[in-house]
């Protein structure tokens, strides 16, 4: 089974790869169907196409680490990226639970899994998950890598919040607070991006227990 591994993952990771550039490509020259949908660069104000982007190109670099591995130029992906990925897998996670725990309620669900939404929320999450879990198994996830998984999102929330600083709450969420998190008032958002940031680490927690595999040589648990 294990032989059968790098091929897995080389075909998963291709269809992340095709997906979220077609996904892309449709919001960004027509801004595709559905809520939180906008063309061209202001798309790149939404958290669910930055990590899309970051697991399309997480998946592009693994096509290239797993046709060495194939080819048997090397025995497995670099020990880094298998932390890239992991972080990857954690942010398109997120997308798809905040989307079906928070923002379905206010965008509704068609407009929140039609077109390249529903790529977004839902196929390439599930996608990245799955490759992560049952085709990543040689080295086990150290403890303190769950917090460098957050990385990105905090990186995002400093983005968020500076919009907001710099422009104030947009009742239109075209120049801030596109998610609505002020809904409780200004206060609120601090409090939604910290449970935000838990809500991440616990999917980061639980994906690090679902990969679950045999530990990697020289790799002690963290």
């Amino acid at each position: 089974m294990k032989n059968h591994l790098p091929a897995a993952r080389l075909a998963v990771s291709a269809a992340i790869f095709i997906l979220v550039a077609y996904a892309w490509l449709d919001m960004f020259v027509f801004a595709g169907e559905g809520a939180l949908s906008s063309r061209g660069i202001a798309g790149f104000k939404y958290f669910t196409v930055d990590s899309n982007l970051f697991a399309g190109f997480a998946a592009l670099a693994d096509v290239f680490f797993e046709l060495s591995v194939i080819r048997k130029k090397r025995t497995s992906p670099p020990v880094w990226f298998e932390t890239v990925y992991y972080a990857a897998a954690v942010s398109v996670s997120l997308t798809f639970v905040v989307v079906i725990t928070f923002l379905v309620f206010i965008f509704g669900f068609v407009p929140m899994f039609s077109g390249p939404n529903g790529i977004f929320h839902f196929v390439v999450p599930v996608l990245a998950a799955c490759s992560f879990c049952f085709t990543r198994r040689e080295r086990k996830i150290r403890f303190r890598e769950t917090f460098l998984a957050l990385i990105p999102l905090f990186m995002y929330a400093v983005y968020y919040i500076g919009c907001m600083v710099a422009f104030g709450i947009d009742p239109s969420g075209i120049r801030s607070d596109w998610y609505h998190f002020s809904i409780g008032g200004a206060g609120t958002v601090p409090f939604v991006l910290l449970l935000v940031l838990l809500v991440t680490w616990g999917i980061a927690l639980l994906l690090r227990l679902g990969c679950g595999g045999a530990k990697g040589k020289g790799h002690k648990e963290g």
